[in-house]
């Protein structure tokens, strides 16, 4: 057994070096938070929101434009388009076709406003973006990347912003004001004593040596 004195004492260093330690931790996390303002908007949007994004806002083709590619396509390509095509999870994914009214008929062009919603622009950058083949258009990689980044950049932006303002602000520092300790220890004749587990004391332990210790710790 020990002192009780070394017992308390053992308590406040515990004490002393849990509340060191959330300071350590807090001081990293603010590390770590303006390292990441350093990132663009869209990197704090993962791949999961983003394709639930494209997915509500152009939902996929359900069935395969083969009147529309068959008048366009010849070929190899054809029969590549029409053996690999299948519904996707949206409308935006590359080699699809982009059913804009300037390249199919008014009956068979959808509504492609959302991507006004998110700045992007296809028509006026075609060359990169677009694929036209005998008048029809296809998505290229590039389209399908510019819209993806357009959208992680709209979900990314608020999320960045909050952070700026919490490290402009400051992280909230914890301050731990007190810490209150009710634990069984056991007693010898010296006063001498020992924590012991409540549910399991030690076996032919009395239970008359057996007391409680209440303490406080403030800090500041």
């Amino acid at each position: 057994m020990g002192r009780l004195s070394t017992v308390l004492s053992q308590f406040v260093e515990d004490g002393a070096a849990g509340a060191l330690a959330g300071e350590r931790r807090t001081a990293a996390s603010l590390a770590d938070l303006e390292r990441r303002l350093d990132d663009p908007p869209e990197a704090f949007a993962d791949e999961r929101e983003v394709r639930t994004v494209l997915a509500e806002r152009f939902p996929p083709i359900e069935e395969e434009p083969t009147d529309l590619v068959t008048d366009a396509l010849s070929g190899e390509a054809l029969d590549r388009y029409l053996d690999t095509w299948q519904p996707g999870q949206s409308a935006i994914r590359p080699n699809e076709v982009f059913l804009h009214a300037e390249f199919v008929p008014s009956d068979r062009a959808r509504r492609y406003g959302a991507l006004d919603d998110f700045g992007v622009d296809l028509l006026s950058d075609r060359a990169e973006t677009l694929d036209v083949r005998n008048g029809l258009a296809f998505l290229t990689e590039a389209a399908v990347d510019r819209v993806e980044r357009a959208v992680a950049k709209r979900i990314g932006e608020p999320r960045r912003s909050a952070l700026q303002r919490v490290a402009a602000e400051g992280v909230p520092e914890p301050v731990v004001e007190d810490i209150s300790l009710d634990v069984k220890v056991a007693f010898d004749e010296n006063l001498d004593a020992s924590v012991i587990d409540a549910a399991a004391p030690p076996a032919g332990l009395n239970a008359d040596a057996i007391g409680t210790l209440e303490t406080s710790m403030h800090f500041k």
